[in-house]
This record gives C-alpha cells, sequence and structure tokens, in this order.
C-alpha cells in the first residue's frame, strides 16, 4: 500500500511541474508590427486573465489558457489565439505582434 501511495504521489508532483500556468503570457507587451494596440498588459485574475489596452476594443478583456495558447476575448463575438514564437520570444495571434 506504501509502495503504491509514493507512486502516486510522485506521478502527482511531476504532473504539477509540467503545467504551464501561462506565466511566460503575463506583463507588459509593446507592438512590432501589425494591427492593434500599441501596448498589451496582460495580468493573472485568478485562474484566469485579464489583458489591457488601448486602442481597438479599448479596456479589460478576459482571457484564458487553452492547450497552451493564451485565448484573449475581445467582445462577447470576438476571441484571438495568441503564442508566443519561440524563435522571437514574441507574442503572436490575431493580426499583430508584440515584444516585451
Amino acid at each position: 500500500m506504501k509502495k503504491w501511495l509514493a507512486v502516486l504521489l510522485t506521478v502527482s508532483v511531476l504532473a504539477a511541474c509540467n503545467k504551464n500556468d501561462g506565466k511566460e503570457y503575463l506583463g507588459v507587451w509593446k507592438k512590432v508590427r501589425g494591427r492593434g494596440p500599441d501596448v498589451v498588459t496582460v495580468q493573472r485574475n485568478g485562474d484566469q486573465f485579464i489583458v489591457s489596452n488601448g486602442g481597438f476594443f479599448p479596456g479589460k478583456h478576459p482571457a484564458e489558457l487553452k492547450n497552451d495558447a493564451l485565448v484573449i476575448h475581445w467582445d462577447e463575438m470576438s476571441a484571438d489565439l495568441f503564442v508566443i514564437d519561440k524563435k522571437t520570444g514574441h507574442l503572436v495571434g490575431g493580426a499583430m505582434e508584440l515584444a516585451r
């Protein structure tokens, strides 16, 4: 019984370590190219995120992590999927590219 408990605990710890919590998306991002706001700020809001910006769809917008991508809900009808380009480190999605 103790052996199974140790295995279960080890698997749980490893699973928690591999979980992507989205911290790589947090911070202030500035537009490099494309359409959209000049500056986007991503903050944690519990298990979700809040994205603040000016320009297109100004204000604060809810966002969530889905399959390691940040989905920003600009309004009830519009959402964009953003990912971090591993080569450049830029946040890419919608019609824009942003850098820290």
